[in-house]
């Protein structure tokens, strides 16, 4: 037996000057973050003493895990490998279904103790599954780990290792493996589950290989999610999803998605046009972008920004799934180049659902975020 394919999309050319990926999250690998978003959501649950919310998140784990095992491993991993896989993907199962038995009741002692089960059948789950297996099935060939990093605080700034490997050999991938893409060869783009602190920072390698730090100031102590943007030399564009650690979980709090078009401060206002149709699935749609200064004139300085004059980078509200849009015509040939805040971005949205995007320009020298929010229909 074998699983379904499950395949990330790779980046596509809309035109010579305009590249757009979205990473479609739905594999194994993608199906695993989210028992582990559930199982942070259960142990928030706990620290409130909310044992209402623990059986629903102890549910969504129980259906996330019945469609890892669905996805079939026969054929992928030696028979040693996938005996001790099915067994440990038991127990879990088993630890999951205690828990949501023992959580429609009041004992709380019972609660607490199997809540650690779980959280320890899940953690032996992962640690059994063989390297490069999830990615083998979801068609990713690199992985992202965050190593020797301290527990994220609110408004302290912290220096975070991420190591990167090839997904099937774990063999280190270093910057000369990887392919520079708008002028560097790791992006990462890192969100904190309310979708609300956005940072598109990059890594800086460092003398281990396939080791990069960087450095990020979180507006909360939430676990943030981090994607590596990188092409591999002999490879596609791929997002390699891990997440830094943070003093609180939070992946129990709510996004916001209400549409937000037009962003104001005290310098600029962006407003951001959509089709008249609105914005549909697979639909290839063009976002306009008017930036105007306090003067309701059209900006004119913008400043050459990672090859471009402006990005984009849309996340869903899966806390998954991301887009990451560059603009339409003429892009910056030298750092003297100047750009108008009247742009365009091709968008070609592969599913369904919310979208934050955070539009990023630099004037000045300084680095502007502004936050849209729009809703992609089937």
């Amino acid at each position: 037996m074998s699983g379904p394919s499950f395949a990330q999309t790779e980046a596509s050319a809309v035109s010579a000057k305009v590249r757009h990926a979205t990473a479609l999250q739905t594999s194994p690998g993608g199906v695993w973050l989210s028992i582990e978003d559930n199982m942070r959501n259960v142990m928030d649950a706990v620290k409130r003493a909310d044992w209402s919310a623990i059986s629903g998140y102890a549910g969504l784990m129980k259906a996330d895990l019945s469609a890892l095992q669905a996805a079939g491993i026969e054929g992928e991993v030696k028979p040693h490998e996938q005996e001790q896989l099915l067994k440990s993907f038991s127990q879990l199962e088993t630890a999951i279904d205690e828990l949501v038995a023992v959580s429609a009741g009041t004992d709380v002692a019972a609660i607490q103790a199997a809540v650690t089960k779980v959280s320890g059948a899940a953690t032996l789950t992962r640690i059994d599954v063989p390297m490069g297996l999830l990615e083998k099935i979801s068609g990713a060939t690199v992985r992202a780990e965050i190593i020797n990093t301290p527990a994220l605080q609110k408004d302290i700034e912290t220096t975070v290792t991420l190591r990167l490997k090839s997904a099937i050999s774990g063999k280190p991938l270093v910057s000369s493996d990887l392919k520079e893409i708008r002028t560097k060869p790791v992006h990462a783009l890192i969100a904190d589950p309310q979708l609300e602190d956005y940072k598109h920072v990059h890594p800086e390698e460092i003398d281990v290989p396939g080791e990069y730090t960087l450095s990020i100031t979180p507006k909360t102590a939430c676990t943030y999610r981090l994607w590596a943007d990188v092409t591999p030399v002999k490879g596609q564009q791929e997002y390699a999803m891990v997440d830094i650690p943070g003093q609180e979980g939070c992946g129990s709090l709510t996004i916001d998605k209400s549409e937000k078009l037009e962003v104001k401060t005290a310098d600029y206002a962006a407003t951001l046009s959509l089709p008249e149709e609105g914005l549909k699935m697979a639909g290839d749609s063009v976002l306009k972008l008017s930036l105007v200064n306090s003067e309701g004139s059209v900006v004119e300085n913008l400043e050459p920004l990672m090859g471009a004059y402006a990005h984009m980078v849309g996340f869903y509200d899966d806390f998954r799934t991301i887009t990451h849009l560059y603009p339409i015509g003429a892009e910056p040939v030298t750092e003297a180049d100047r750009g108008r805040g009247d742009l365009s971005f091709h968008f070609n949205p592969e599913k369904a659902g919310f979208v934050k995007i955070f539009l990023q320009v630099r004037t000045g020298g300084q680095e502007h975020i502004f936050p849209f929010g729009v809703t992609v229909q089937e």
